[in-house]
């Protein structure tokens, strides 16, 4: 549970205390909210304010409580990926416990790793990409194919980049070849395989790539008013930033918005900045959480 500060220390009190004099009143740390998290041994979470700005107030309170939520998942996620030298979990054992699709690939889409969630994705009838046995692989096994070629042509491209050093990249895997009912919406993440991760899985002198692996019906998106409140977008960003979930780009934004590309990078720049996302994946990441403490909230 979140608390304002003089809830927690009267406001009289803190002032006159030496953790006040001597540095506190040095950084601006006037006002102050507060919390805890923690797995093993609780931690205090606490965000201050300078004198010239306002108290913390009820609505601050509200918005931390939203948040308290998240930031304990994701500690605890850290404990159960084995970040922490004396988690007992090892790494593949940790990727099937993660709800997103997780996938080791090598700079050919042969798999090396694919956790449970992946493998029951890519195993649906009308998903738009699947675990192919044999085929282009010199030496048989299995290898990740996306049905349209399309993406098949972009996937390798991201892998291609990631191999070379790059950051990589996300896109929404095309699924308008199937007649009838829907198939799954599955957004695609290339990155950089993590070390340990990618050690387990036999790594050696020639690098991995991890592939995320997104069902987008499992990560709604959050309503654009919560981002709003959290972040203090407008409401033009807010919907701008709901858009680009999924690897939508900001020409495809701006095509949609029927407003001009500039406007849409200018709008993304904004959404970076307020939000304190790195990038695009960074900040996609962060709005998948938040979608899922939404659903939560309302179920």
């Amino acid at each position: 549970m979140a608390k304002l500060g003089p809830e927690l220390v009267p406001q009289h009190q803190y002032l006159r205390s030496e953790y006040y004099a001597d540095f506190a009143r040095k950084v601006g740390r006037h006002h102050m909210i507060g919390g805890m998290i923690g797995v093993r041994a609780p931690t205090p979470l606490a965000l201050y304010r300078d004198r010239e700005a306002e108290a913390f107030d009820g609505g601050d309170l509200r918005r931390l409580e939203i948040l308290l939520p998240h930031l304990q998942r994701a500690v605890e996620l850290q404990v159960r990926l084995g970040r922490q030298a004396e988690d007992g979990l090892n790494s593949r054992a940790a990727a099937d416990a993660v709800s997103a699709g997780l996938v080791l690939v090598d700079a050919g889409l042969g798999v090396r790793f694919a956790n449970a969630a992946a493998t029951a994705l890519l195993g649906r009838p009308k998903a738009p990409a699947v675990l192919a046995h044999a085929g282009p692989r010199l030496d048989g096994g299995t290898y990740l194919s996306p049905r349209c070629r399309e993406d098949a042509a972009r996937l390798r491209r991201l892998v291609g980049s990631v191999t070379a050093g790059g950051a990589g990249g996300s896109f929404r895997l095309r699924a308008d070849e199937f007649q009838g009912d829907p198939a799954p919406s599955v957004v695609v993440m290339v990155a950089p395989a993590p070390a340990r991760l990618a050690l387990e899985a036999g790594a050696g002198v020639e690098p991995l790539i991890l592939i995320v692996l997104r069902d987008m019906a499992r990560h709604p998106a959050p309503p654009p008013e919560m981002l709003c409140d959290i972040f203090g977008l407008s409401p033009a960003e807010a919907e701008v930033a709901v858009a680009l979930m999924g690897g939508v780009s900001a020409e495809q934004v701006a095509e949609h918005r029927a407003v001009a590309l500039g406007t849409v990078r200018s709008q993304v720049r904004a959404i970076l900045e307020k939000s304190g996302a790195a990038n695009l994946r960074d900040l996609e990441r962060s709005l998948a959480a938040l979608g899922t403490m939404a659903l939560r909230s309302e179920g």
